[in-house]
């Protein structure tokens, strides 16, 4: 299949760009997130043993579980929705087809000889040809 940019009307050109770029925008904060988090536990972790997990603290803890479970359940089905979008604008991509085996009646048609000749071909090793076969 092949995809023609042109085709698409302008409108439908804008939404798909721009929910292209709000969620590729979307997995680059997440992923800053999560490396800046992990960079300052790495560095604060006593920080963050005294005053998050321990209970005078533990309201802050569970909203940020809890904020953290929903944002990766909405990251979850706004991927999934573009997965099933992409998979039915574009279809499922077969990018290798095989051709279909070839069976000896057909070769025997295709080069005009007989089933004797044929086999006697393929018993051999090295096939001289004195006559072009089509």
């Amino acid at each position: 299949m092949i995809i023609d940019g042109r085709a698409n009307k302008p409108h439908r050109k804008a939404i798909e760009g721009s929910i292209t770029f709000m969620g590729w925008t979307y997995v680059l904060i997440m992923t800053f997130q999560i490396i800046i988090s992990l960079i300052a536990w790495y560095f604060n972790l006593a920080y963050l043993m005294n005053f998050l997990i321990f209970v005078p603290n533990i309201q802050g803890t569970i909203s940020i579980i809890i904020v953290t479970l929903v944002t990766s359940i909405v990251t979850f089905l706004f991927l999934y929705t573009w997965a099933k979008y992409n998979k039915k604008r574009f279809g499922i991509l077969r990018r290798r087809s095989f051709p279909k085996d070839v069976d000896n009646k057909e070769l025997e048609e295709l080069f005009q000889i007989s089933a004797e000749e044929l086999e006697e071909y393929q018993k051999d090793k090295i096939i001289v040809i004195q006559r072009p076969l089509i």
